[in-house]
């Protein structure tokens, strides 16, 4: 697994995850962007940035990071959102939604 291609640059899960969303991509649709939906485990910073670069967008569900959101839900009631927009380190647009 390590040795796989964009494993050493992105690491195992990001590189497995562009692997995937290229594997599924025909020739015909290469200069086409694309969509790829999965869960926590697929999804990180680096493979979000990775795929935005190929004009590609992603979208993950996962549970409350700790290191993203602290203390902003902390005690509020159901139903509240927080909305963080950033950029990773190659411009890429990132977009995380928090809520309780």
């Amino acid at each position: 697994m390590k040795n796989q291609r964009l494993n050493t640059i992105l690491g195992a899960t990001a590189g497995c995850t562009v692997q995937m969303l290229e594997g599924l991509i025909g020739m015909q649709d290469a200069n086409v962007g694309h969509g790829l939906k999965g869960n926590a485990w697929f999804g990180s910073v680096r493979a979000a940035a990775a795929l935005g670069v190929t004009g590609s967008s992603s979208s993950y569900a996962g549970q409350n990071k700790q290191q993203l959101i602290p203390q902003e839900l902390d005690g509020m009631p159901g139903g509240v959102k927080i909305v963080l927009k950033g950029a990773a380190p190659n411009e890429i647009l990132l977009v995380a939604i928090g809520y309780r």
